[in-house]
């Protein structure tokens, strides 16, 4: 297998995953749900109050990059601006970050307020970061290099998550410890963003402004409805993106409802990061071989299994067979959740025009944000139908054969 060297260009692309990537752990994941439910709101405050507020909150922000991405996506393409977008993610989200740290018991409002406009920022950054994808490498090398910037944001988001770990054990679960985690996360974010923000941009500029307008926005859509191959691909995605996303939402929940513990579950999440990073690298390399589509299809197989397996779990009598089953198949997940996430991200920017890529990858990742409501709607509506867990598991097996036999009508090479 050839090992291909990345260039500088595409170095410090990837390296903008490790950036972000410590917020998604460490903030969205982890530390803000706990400091927001356990410092923020008061003793007082009826059950649910906390899951609501980040929930809305959640829902507010999604929805809301969800709408602007096409259009921030169209201004980025005319202006040459992309990492002009970048920037502007990188410093509104680590304002937000460090603006957490004034937050006090009570502040409900001010905190989810923060909150939702950091991940709005993260959220958009994401947008212009994927669609430079297309400036810093060639259509032959965006397999292996998407998958190298996943894998560089799994390994890079461990060592913050480590630190923040240690001092939350240090200092407790007062304010010294989540303000301590806030700044270690912000300063992560902006140090790792500064090779690719500082570099000149290899794509070039265009001087002049788009109108970007209801209309406008509608003409894309067309163009992109009316490409017979890349409409089937983004349908193929959101089908079987919308099980990964699934499967990554549900595994705590999911691992808790079948009695496993909180440093089980903390255990299985630093494991996950760790076997991800190989992981993706070779799923970019196999491709180089084998084809993209043909990878993502067999990560598809990957997940159908596991979910299978999955859904058998609950049978098991023995805590210790249980708990470690859970684990092997949290590391099966790791193993191919980056590779297919990664090539699903190359195949697109290969089959869209260069000089659009930010507004198509605004549309793209429309796809993506939406993704994550079938998958829980058919988990939580079959379980609650047929009375377990483990049938809303099996419901995702819809998902991966739908997207699966569209995968397959694609052409991606």
């Amino acid at each position: 297998m050839k090992v291909l060297k990345p260039s500088r260009p595409e170095w410090r692309w990837c390296l903008y995953d490790a950036a972000n990537s410590a917020f998604s752990l460490i903030v969205m994941t982890t530390v803000f749900p706990f400091f927001y439910a356990k410092f923020v709101i008061p003793a007082d405050a009826p059950a649910g109050t906390a899951t609501a507020g980040l929930g809305f909150a959640n829902a507010a922000a999604g929805l809301a990059a969800a709408v602007a991405m096409p259009a921030l996506g169209a201004l980025a393409d005319g202006r040459g601006a992309r990492k002009t977008g970048v920037r502007c993610a990188v410093a509104a989200g680590c304002a937000c970050t460090l603006l957490f740290n004034l937050i006090t018991p009570g502040m409900t409002f001010a905190a989810l307020a923060l909150y939702a406009i950091a991940v709005f920022a993260f959220a958009s950054g994401n947008v212009f970061y994927d669609s430079m994808l297309t400036d810093v490498t060639k259509r032959s090398r965006m397999d292996y290099i998407s998958g190298m910037g996943f894998a560089v944001g799994y390994i890079g988001s461990v060592i913050p998550f480590l630190i923040v770990l240690a001092a939350l054990f240090r200092f407790g679960e007062g304010g010294a410890g989540f303000r301590f985690a806030f700044t270690v996360t912000a300063a992560w974010w902006a140090l790792w963003a500064l090779p690719l923000l500082c570099s000149r941009s290899p794509a070039p500029e265009q001087k002049s402004a788009p109108t970007v307008t209801p209309k406008t926005l509608a003409r894309t859509v067309k163009r992109i409805w009316s490409d017979r191959n890349l409409r089937t691909f983004l349908c193929a995605y959101f089908l079987y993106i919308d099980g990964v996303d699934t499967i990554i939402v549900m595994a705590v929940p999911y691992g808790a409802e079948i009695g496993l513990g909180a440093k089980e579950l903390i255990g299985v999440i630093l494991g996950i990061q760790i076997v991800a990073f190989p992981c993706a690298l070779a799923y970019g390399a196999l491709a180089a071989r084998f084809g993209a589509k043909k990878m993502i299809g067999f990560g598809i197989v990957c997940y159908s299994t596991t979910v299978v397996a999955a859904a058998l779990m609950p049978l098991l009598s023995s805590y210790s067979v249980k708990c470690a089953l859970f684990i092997l198949l949290a590391l099966a997940v790791a193993a191919n959740q980056g590779g297919i996430q990664a090539l699903s991200r190359s195949c697109f920017g290969r089959i869209i025009p260069p000089e659009h890529s930010a507004e198509y990858f605004g549309f793209y990742n429309i796809f993506g944000k939406f993704a994550a409501v079938l998958g829980p709607f058919l988990v939580g509506l079959s379980g609650w139908l047929l009375g377990g867990g483990q049938y809303g598991i099996l419901s995702l097996l819809l998902l991966f054969a739908a997207g699966g036999f569209l995968l397959n009508r694609t052409k991606l090479e």
